[in-house]
C-alpha cells in the first residue's frame, strides 16, 4: 500500500537517493498497480497512484512508464484499462514535463493496441486524447501534434486489423483534442497522409479515416476544407465501391452527406450554387449520383443510410417519357397538331365521335352503387338523339344499340361464409396435427434412447427350499407327554435331555 505523501516522502522521491530507493518506489508501484484488477480496489488504487504520481520528481518518469508497461501482461482486462489511462493522468499533472518521453509513452499505447479487446481501444483512444489536450494546447504545440501522429500513421502499415483500427481510432483522438489553429497549419500535410492511408489496398480501418475527415471538417473553415475537395473525392467513390466492408460503405454515405449539407462547398469543383435556397444544389446532384448505386446495396444498412440521404436532398428519380406521344411516318415525333380545317383534322375528329360512342356503350367495371341501369339508359338516350341529329345532316342514321344489362354482382354473403368455413377447417387442422405431436411427445422417452431395463422381481431368502419350514416349525403347538409304550421322536428326546439336565444344574446351584 502507498503511504500518502508528507514532507519526507516529498524529499524522499525527489532527492535522486540510492537505487535501494528506487527499487522500493518500485515495488510500492506495482502492488498499487496490482489492485486495479479488482473492481473493488480499483477507486482506491487509482487514488494511491494520483497521490504518489503527484509528489513524483521528473527523473523518475521513465521508471513509472517503464512499470506501467511491464505491468501489461500481469493484469487483468479491466487492470490494463485502467493503467494505460494513467499516462494521460502523468501528462495532465505534470505538463510540458513529458514531452521528451512522449515516445516511449506511445510505445506502450501501441502494444496495447495488439489485444483485441474492444474496450483497450477505446481506452487507449481516450489516453492520446488527454495526451493531445494536455500538451498541444495552442499554435506553438504543431510540433507536438506531428510527434503525436507519426507513430500512429506508421501504425496504419502493419499488418494487424486491430492494430490499424486502434491506430486510427488514435489519429480521430488526435485531431478531436487538438485546436482549430494547430489543424488549420498542418491541414495539407495531414489531409495528404489520410488520402495516402485510405487508397492503400490493404487498408482495414477506412471507416475510421473517414470519421477522421468528418472531425478534420468540423475543426477548419469551410473554405480551407474546401481546397481539399478534388483529393478526397477518389477516394470516397474508392470507398463507395467496396465491396469487402459494408461499414466502410455506410461511412462514406455518412461523409458525402457532411459535405452536401454545407451549401458553400464546391468552389474548388466548379460547382459553386448560384442560389443557395434552391435544393438540392450542383454539389448534391453530384454526390447523388455517387450513391445511386448504393439505392440497392445487399445490406440493409447501408440501402437506408443511401435513400435517407437522398430524400434530406430532396432528390427524386427522373421521370420516364411518356409513351403514347405520336410518331410520324419518318420516325420522329411530330412537333405540331394537325390544323383543324384540314380533312384529316376532320376525320380524326369523326373518329374520335365514334370511338367515344363506343366507350361510353361498352359496359364498364361492376359497380354496386344503386340505380345503374337507369343511368345508362339516360346516357343511352342522349347518344341516339345526338346520333340522330348528325345523321340527318348526313342522309344516313345511325342505330344505337341498347346497353347491355348490368350484371348482378355476387352474393357478399355466401363468399363471407366460404371463406369462413375455409379458414375454420384450417384451424382445425393445425390444432388436430398439435394434438398429434403432443401425444407423440408424452409417449415418447425424450430422456433416454436406451431401452429401459425390466425390473427383476425381489426373492425372499424365506422362500427358498432350505428355509421353507422355517415359519411353520416355530407356528407348530407344543409337543405333548407321551404315553407308556409311545416311541419318542430323537428331537423331542434332545429337548427333554437338555431340559432335565438344565433342571439338574439349577437344582445344584441352589443346593450349594
Amino acid at each position: 500500500m502507498v503511504v500518502s505523501p508528507g514532507p519526507s516522502t516529498v524529499n524522499k522521491y525527489g532527492a535522486r537517493e540510492s537505487k535501494e530507493a528506487l527499487a522500493e518506489l518500485k515495488t510500492k508501484l506495482e502492488f498499487a498497480l496490482s489492485r486495479l484488477n479488482d473492481q473493488d480496489t480499483q477507486r482506491t488504487g487509482i487514488e494511491e497512484i494520483r497521490e504518489f504520481l503527484q509528489t513524483l520528481y521528473p527523473d523518475w518518469f521513465p521508471m513509472v512508464i517503464t512499470c506501467i508497461g511491464e505491468a501489461g501482461a500481469n493484469l487483468k482486462p479491466l487492470g490494463r484499462c485502467e493503467s494505460v489511462k494513467l499516462l494521460g493522468l502523468l501528462a495532465e499533472l505534470h505538463g510540458d514535463a513529458v514531452i521528451p518521453l512522449l515516445q516511449r509513452m506511445l510505445q506502450v499505447v501501441l502494444t496495447r493496441l495488439q489485444d483485441a479487446d474492444l474496450h483497450l481501444r477505446e481506452a487507449c483512444a481516450e489516453t492520446v486524447f488527454q495526451l493531445t489536450r494536455s500538451l498541444v494546447v495552442d499554435a506553438d504545440g504543431s510540433p507536438v501534434f506531428a510527434t503525436l501522429l507519426k507513430p500512429l500513421f506508421a501504425a496504419l502499415t502493419e499488418h494487424n486489423k486491430w492494430v490499424q483500427i486502434g491506430a486510427a481510432s488514435c489519429i480521430c483522438a488526435v485531431i478531436q483534442g487538438s485546436p482549430p489553429s494547430v489543424l488549420s497549419e498542418n491541414l495539407q500535410r495531414l489531409s495528404s497522409r489520410l488520402v495516402q492511408h485510405l487508397s492503400l489496398p490493404l487498408a482495414m480501418a477506412r471507416p475510421q479515416l473517414l470519421s477522421a475527415w468528418i472531425h478534420v471538417m468540423q475543426a477548419v473553415s469551410l473554405a480551407e476544407f474546401d481546397d481539399l475537395l478534388p483529393s478526397l473525392m477518389p477516394c470516397l467513390e474508392l470507398c463507395l465501391n467496396s465491396t469487402a466492408d459494408w461499414q466502410t460503405r455506410k461511412q462514406a454515405v455518412e461523409v458525402l452527406q457532411a459535405l452536401g449539407d454545407q451549401v458553400d462547398l464546391g468552389h474548388s469543383l466548379k460547382m459553386a450554387p448560384n442560389d443557395p435556397s434552391l435544393r438540392p444544389t450542383p454539389l448534391q446532384k453530384k454526390l447523388s449520383a455517387m450513391m445511386d448505386s448504393l439505392k440497392e446495396d445487399k445490406v440493409r444498412a447501408v440501402r437506408e443510410a443511401a435513400k435517407d440521404v437522398l430524400v434530406r436532398w430532396c432528390i427524386t428519380a427522373k421521370a420516364s417519357p411518356p409513351a403514347s406521344a405520336s410518331v410520324s411516318a419518318g420516325g420522329e415525333r411530330a412537333e405540331r397538331p394537325l390544323r383543324s380545317s384540314s380533312p384529316c383534322a376532320a376525320q380524326v375528329s369523326e373518329r374520335e365521335q365514334r370511338e367515344g360512342a363506343r366507350a361510353s356503350l361498352t359496359p364498364g367495371p361492376r359497380s354496386t352503387s344503386p340505380g345503374p341501369a337507369s343511368w345508362d339508359r339516360d346516357q343511352a338516350a342522349r347518344l341516339s338523339e345526338g346520333a340522330g341529329s348528325t345523321g340527318s345532316g348526313g342522309g344516313r342514321t345511325r342505330q344505337v344499340r341498347a346497353p347491355m344489362r348490368e350484371r348482378e354482382p355476387p352474393a357478399i354473403e355466401e363468399e363471407f361464409a366460404s371463406d369462413q368455413a375455409r379458414l375454420k377447417d384450417v384451424q382445425n387442422e393445425k390444432a388436430a396435427r398439435k394434438v398429434a405431436i403432443q401425444k407423440a411427445l408424452n409417449n415418447a422417452d425424450l430422456s433416454s434412447t436406451k431401452k429401459p431395463r425390466p425390473k427383476r422381481e425381489r426373492v425372499s431368502i424365506f422362500s427358498q427350499p432350505a428355509n421353507s419350514s422355517f415359519f411353520q416349525s416355530a407356528q407348530q403347538p407344543a409337543t405333548s407327554v407321551p404315553e407308556p409304550g409311545e416311541a419318542v421322536p430323537a428331537e423331542d428326546r434332545l429337548l427333554s435331555s437338555g431340559a432335565s439336565v438344565d433342571a439338574e444344574r439349577a437344582g445344584w446351584t441352589l443346593e450349594g
